[in-house]
Parts: structure tokens; C-alpha cells; sequence
């Protein structure tokens, strides 16, 4: 569930990048993407850390780099 929705995110954020037609953005169109670009990395990056510690707890290290390999 939380894989598809980053990848959802991941898709419109790509979406909006693509819709510029060769237009330059304002100062502000390129703020307000940056900041959606951390937000995105920073959610993803703690949703796979939530995951991969989980994983530890779970099956030790060898069930995460299971985990890893497949995810």
C-alpha cells in the first residue's frame, strides 16, 4: 500500500515536471517543487527505514537484506 502511493507521488511529481513545455518556472514554481521533491524523498526515506528496521526485528539482519533485495 505505502509502495503505491510513493509511487503515485513519485508519478504526479514527474507529471507536474513534465507539463512546463519548455516554459522556464518562476522562482516560486521551483520552490514550491523542491520543497514537494524533500517532502516525497523524506517520506519515502522514512517509510523503507520504518520498513528495514521491521524487518531486523523481525528475521535479523539476513531477513533484511531480503527485504532489501526485494523491495
Amino acid at each position: 500500500m505505502k509502495k503505491n502511493i510513493f509511487s503515485g507521488m513519485a508519478i504526479l511529481f514527474i507529471a507536474i515536471m513534465g507539463c512546463n513545455n519548455g516554459n522556464n518556472l518562476s522562482k516560486e514554481e521551483q520552490k514550491k517543487l523542491k520543497e514537494l521533491g524533500a517532502s516525497i524523498t523524506q517520506n519515502t526515506a522514512q517509510t523503507l527505514q520504518n520498513a528495514l528496521k521491521s524487518a531486523i526485528e523481525k528475521n535479523g539482519v539476513l531477513g533484511a537484506i531480503d527485504y532489501c533485495n526485494i523491495n
